[in-house]
């Protein structure tokens, strides 16, 4: 038996040759596209990484703007809150419930200093001072007066008095 030979069967030799030049064709177009998008894609984050080293050097900026107005704003704290402590409590004859409404009549009146800048308030020590003690504050048929024997002020006003009863 004899293998037949292939120039007798052109359209055999036609058909491996075209497949053969199809894929180095299509390999080339592959390898054309593929390396256009590779450095489409080089690019967008060469521009990613030029935007966010941007971005880091304007967070920074804010940041250092964020620090100088936080520094600028402990200089200038607000009064928070008010405590009143009784001195002396105990000596006076009052109970918890008419202590309880004294203390409630003393922040009701010092309640106009919350959220008052520090220096305004510490300037204006002795006139806070005068208007609690020239209060006089009825507290079940009785008239109590305060005198003022400590006051301390930070962002809390601590303020301590002794309660006297009015004739």
């Amino acid at each position: 038996m004899r293998i037949p030979q292939h120039y007798h069967a052109p359209g055999w030799q036609r058909f491996i040759v075209g497949f053969l030049l199809g894929a180095v064709v299509g390999w080339v177009f592959f390898i054309i596209l593929y390396g256009q998008a590779q450095e489409d894609q080089i690019n967008l984050i060469n521009k990613q990484k030029d935007k966010i080293a941007e971005l880091k050097d304007e967070k920074d900026i804010w940041l250092e703007d964020v620090k100088e107005e936080n520094a600028k704003l402990e200089k200038k704290l607000t009064v928070q809150d008010i405590q009143i402590k009784f001195v002396n409590k105990k000596e006076s004859e009052l109970g918890d419930t008419a202590i309880s409404n004294l203390n409630r009549e003393i922040e009701k009146q010092l309640s106009p200093l919350l959220t008052k800048d520090l220096e305004t308030v510490g300037g204006n020590s002795e006139i806070l001072i005068q208007s609690i003690e020239n209060k006089i504050f009825e507290i079940e048929d009785n008239r109590y007066r305060v005198e003022v024997q400590t006051l301390v002020i930070t962002s809390i006003i601590k303020v301590g008095v002794k309660i006297e009863k009015v004739k």
